[in-house]
């Protein structure tokens, strides 16, 4: 009984491992496909999302997480440009989405460009009508900070100061926008 029982267990075992193998060689040739198409020029950056969830053709959830995904993958391997790109082919199709607009806000954040991360946060708060804003007063915070620092210009310190206190005052306990008010305060 005991060697049937260690034997179904081995089987088990090999289907497992065979089908998250299967399903990472899967993964990795879709990601592939994508940077192949992105590679080649495509215009229509939300094709390329798309290819991640064929069956669910034109659900906005679905394009937003392959978005996100997409983004995600191209910005760990320093395709930034290619990242923007992409939601901005996204912004296309679902114009007013907030997410969008923080995921562009976060890659432009990481390129530096803090101006246009700003412009971006605005937007998604513009887009979430001032509602659970808080993440995005932070950001923005540290954005113009940052911005403080690269021109050494006072006025982005208020600025910083400004958002950080009305993420706080929307959420009193956000850590993020304490440790960011914490960088405003030190500078």
């Amino acid at each position: 009984m005991r060697r049937g029982t260690i034997e179904k267990s081995k089987k088990a075992k090999d289907a497992v491992g065979t089908t998250l193998e299967d399903t990472t060689v899967a993964r990795r040739n879709t990601v592939e496909d994508v940077l192949e198409l992105l590679r080649q020029g495509n215009r229509d950056m939300v094709a390329a999302a798309k290819i991640v969830n064929d069956g669910e053709n034109g659900n906005p959830e679905f394009i937003l997480k392959s978005l996100e995904q997409l983004s995600d993958v191209l910005c760990s391997i320093g395709y930034f440009q290619k990242a923007i790109d992409l939601l901005n082919g996204g912004l296309k199709y679902l114009p007013k989405n907030p997410l969008i607009h923080e995921l562009i806000a976060r890659v432009y954040f990481i390129m530096e460009n803090f101006d246009k991360s700003i412009v971006h946060n605005e937007k998604a708060i513009e887009y979430k009508q001032n509602q659970n804003c808080c993440a995005n007063h932070s950001d923005i915070g540290l954005a113009y900070y940052r911005l403080g620092i690269q021109q050494a210009n006072s006025k982005n310190f208020d600025l910083a100061f400004k958002h950080c206190r009305l993420a706080l005052t929307e959420n009193p306990r956000y850590a993020n926008a304490m440790v960011n008010m914490g960088l405003v305060y030190r500078h």
